[in-house]
């Protein structure tokens, strides 16, 4: 009794492994699920012929679309050679001219089409500032970062003219000997966009300093002598209109 049984199963035994082959080639051969993602790309307003890109983080695939007149984009992952699966991170990325803008969604088909809409960003602006204004050699000379960005920036470089760099968002430097240095902040953002200003500066020696203060000091009488004959003018004015 037993060996028939035996006999019964391993006679079963290829039908389920051909059962078994043919479900796994049959999905294997399905089209991948559709899946839309669809939005709204902005910046001060609605954004038309914007270029967008879709990545699938997990496969490194991407797809392609464009917004049109109203700004709006779809693009179904199911267009992916791989396909897709539930929980893949999905990031969008939309672009026009130099304004980028990117987000991020984990596909889930039990939600149906997925919206992601996309707000971009302008590119960073340079700026800064340095105390003194009027430097001199042998000084410190602090330099202020003062750029705007919209994202992160990623590189700050600071040259000197004098063959020194910096990282530093704030450094400071001392130039030893006078000249003009045309200092440079280049900065760099996430999505590797670029500014940078110069400013030159006219940095006078530790004598020329002297001489400043000097001539401060040595003009000092002459101003108060000045005030003291438009005192006595006023005066005498204000006598002669009373009589």
């Amino acid at each position: 009794m037993k060996k028939k049984t035996l006999i019964k199963r391993t006679t079963l035994l290829p039908f389920f492994l051909l059962i078994l082959t043919f479900n796994i080639v049959y999905s294997q051969s399905q089209p991948p699920l559709p899946h839309v993602i669809w939005g709204y790309v902005y910046y001060d307003g609605i954004v038309n012929n914007a270029n967008v890109t879709v990545l699938n983080e997990r496969t490194g695939e991407k797809l392609y679309g464009m917004t049109n007149t109203d700004g709006y984009y779809s693009v179904s992952l199911g267009d992916m050679p791989s396909g897709w699966k539930n929980g893949d991170t999905i990031k969008i990325i939309a672009e026009k001219g130099d304004l980028i803008g990117e987000t991020f969604l984990n596909a889930d088909n039990s939600v149906g089409n997925q919206q992601a809409d996309v707000f971009l960003t302008a590119p960073p602006f340079a700026d800064f500032y340095y105390i003194p204004t009027i430097p001199h050699s042998n000084e410190k000379i602090n330099f202020f970062y003062n750029s705007s960005s919209e994202v992160e920036i990623v590189f700050i470089q600071w040259n000197f003219d004098d063959g020194n760099i910096s990282n530093e968002k704030n450094p400071s430097h001392v130039y030893n000997k006078e000249g003009n240095y045309s200092v440079t902040l280049k900065i760099k953002d996430k999505y590797g966009r670029e500014d940078s200003k110069s400013i030159v500066l006219n940095v006078l020696t530790t004598s020329d300093n002297k001489k400043e203060e000097q001539s401060k000091e040595e003009m000092n009488p002459y101003i108060i002598f000045i005030i003291i004959i438009l005192v006595v003018s006023l005066i005498l004015f204000i006598w002669k209109s009373l009589k």
